[in-house]
């Protein structure tokens, strides 16, 4: 199964994410697994999609491209072992980032960010 996930990451139909400390093998449990391509979410979903897995999604796909991402401690995704980042609409405030240099909230439905917060549509 774990090498069939590896085949499935190589050819780009999934992102698999993994904490830093965990090896880069084939053979490695991934922390979270997601479909490469949002479009690929809305087609096979029976019913309407997880809003949220689509915004982690997105994000891993077009942030993946040029940085390496992993799974930190708190937070959604890590990138390049310096960048925080939580996923998440536009309500939510940075309680579970808090305290976490270099922490950022990328909301979506919003037009404008501020100081720690980044609108997705920007990445």
């Amino acid at each position: 199964m774990l090498l069939f996930l590896d085949y499935l990451d190589r050819a780009d139909i999934i992102n698999s994410l993994k904490a830093a400390q965990k090896a880069d093998s084939a053979l490695t449990k991934p922390d979270k697994v997601f479909l490469n391509n949002t479009n690929i979410i809305e087609a096979l979903a029976i019913a309407e999609g997880n809003i949220g897995n689509g915004r982690e999604s997105f994000f891993m796909n077009a942030v993946s491209a040029r940085c390496t991402i992993t799974t930190p401690a708190k937070g959604d995704f890590m990138v390049d072992n310096t960048y925080v980042f939580e996923i998440c609409g536009k309500s939510k405030t940075s309680h579970q980032i808090h305290g976490i240099p270099n922490a950022y909230l990328a909301k979506d439905n919003i037009e404008v960010g501020s100081a720690s917060v980044i609108p997705l549509w920007l990445f």
